[in-house]
């Protein structure tokens, strides 16, 4: 997943952080046609990409980190699954992969994602899939979007055939390519608004870029998110009339510097931007949020504290 990620970003940069840990997802900085962008993404090199507790909750607490900061997110999706196993039902993997649910639902930032293979189950809804709010879904002809794969679904659904027929091995694999034919393919999925376009993966970057640059100016397709991605461009232009550097990650002080900048030009603090004075006795700010919205995102990071 990392060379995929290296492809598409800009200059193959991608800064990785909590390594280490939950090595089945990948959680990043990077830049997109010079913008700071969040990157998630599942690991099929480690536990073939499922989803487990520690990986649930890694990827909950970046995409939190990333909305707080205006940062948009990208999301490689290649998941095949929950982990199954007592210690993760007795672990809670359904609260922690609640809180991966929740983090992307409630997330207003500008989100893309790409279905590179595997999308099967609960683990694809809860990767940044449309049923989320996602702005744009991509998917690769390979990919696999589905319930479950077939050779599960197969033995399941087929097993009195299967039990019957004099060549259960020939049977099986027939089933298994019209299961594919017909339900674990992108275009089934495109068919019901799921995917917004199945992409050669060669035209990945480019076709990201765009999203990207229609969310900057056009705002989200999500009528949740239209404040928050008016914030994050209102945000951007600013970034880029200083010159500032998009590497910065210190989100706090680039939107406070930008700003006051912005603010000072033109005399007067620009449609839905509050200008304060901080700490320090100069003038900082940031993009206004609804008094309502800021309770209900302190209130769902202290539930995710707290467990």
């Amino acid at each position: 997943m990392r060379k995929v990620i290296e492809v598409v970003v800009d200059d193959g940069e991608f800064f990785e952080i909590h390594e280490p840990w939950a090595k089945n997802i990948v959680c990043g900085f990077s830049r997109l046609d010079g913008y700071a962008i969040g990157v998630v993404g599942n690991q099929p090199a480690q536990l073939a990409g499922v989803l487990d507790i520690d990986a649930s909750a890694k990827a909950a607490r970046f995409v939190r980190t990333c909305d707080a900061f205006n940062i948009p997110l990208l999301t490689f999706t290649d998941v095949p699954g929950f982990l199954p196993g007592t210690s993760q039902e007795w672990g809670g993997i359904i609260r922690h992969g609640a809180k991966l649910l929740y983090a992307y639902t409630e997330a207003t930032v500008p989100k893309i994602t790409i279905v590179t293979r595997k999308a099967y189950g609960s683990a694809y809804d809860v990767m940044a899939s449309k049923h989320l709010l996602a702005d744009f879904n991509f998917a690769w002809p390979q990919a696999e979007v589905a319930v479950m794969g077939p050779e599960g679904a197969v033995n399941i659904i087929y097993r009195r055939d299967l039990a019957d027929s004099p060549t259960p091995d020939a049977r099986r694999e027939t089933l298994m390519a019209d299961y594919k034919a017909r339900f674990a393919n992108p275009y089934s999925a495109a068919e019901r608004g799921y995917i917004d376009d199945v992409i050669i993966p060669h035209e990945t970057r480019p076709k990201v870029i765009n999203a990207l640059r229609t969310l900057l100016t056009s705002g989200s397709n999500s009528p949740s998110a239209n404040t928050a991605t008016s914030r994050w461009r209102e945000s951007a232009h600013a970034r880029a009339s200083i010159g500032a550097d998009p590497d910065r990650l210190d989100g706090h002080r680039v939107r406070r510097d930008a700003l006051a900048h912005v603010g000072d030009g033109l005399g007067a603090a620009p449609d839905g931007l509050l200008l304060r004075r901080n700490r320090h006795g100069g003038r900082g700010g940031r993009p206004a949020r609804p008094r309502a919205r800021r309770a209900r995102r302190a209130a769902a990071l202290r539930r995710d504290w707290s467990r």
